[in-house]
């Protein structure tokens, strides 16, 4: 059982912490500044993260980590990686994708959006 949510504590801590009891091993990404509240709260997680050099590889990557194992392909990216989440999407794999957008100009909100 995840520990509770506490006052203080991040929507990332949240997110980490619901990926940790979904059994998620391990998260393929390209770090970004928008993304880096999730990053923090990883380190403080048994999940590993790997990095790739471009947010479509990540994607890709957790659909062959999906493949191969038979569990959830995790990818967390800065931005659309529309082409590879439009690939894998059809494909009849688990695959969970989170994008990050800045934080807003009228609102001071970040978002995080899963595919």
């Amino acid at each position: 059982m995840a520990p509770a949510i506490t006052r203080g504590s991040r929507g990332a801590d949240a997110l980490v912490r619901s990926l940790g009891v979904a059994g998620v091993e391990r998260i393929f990404t390209l770090s970004g500044n928008h993304v880096m509240p999730v990053f923090d709260a990883v380190f403080d997680s048994a999940i590993d993260l790997l990095h790739t050099r471009h947010e479509a590889s990540a994607v890709h990557m957790a659909d062959a980590w999906s493949r191969i194992t038979g569990r959830v392909g995790v990818a967390l990216v800065t931005g659309a990686a529309m082409s590879a989440w439009r690939i894998s999407w059809k494909a009849p794999r688990p695959i969970w994708s989170f994008g990050a957008w800045p934080e807003s100009r009228t609102t001071g909100a970040s978002a995080i959006c899963a595919v």
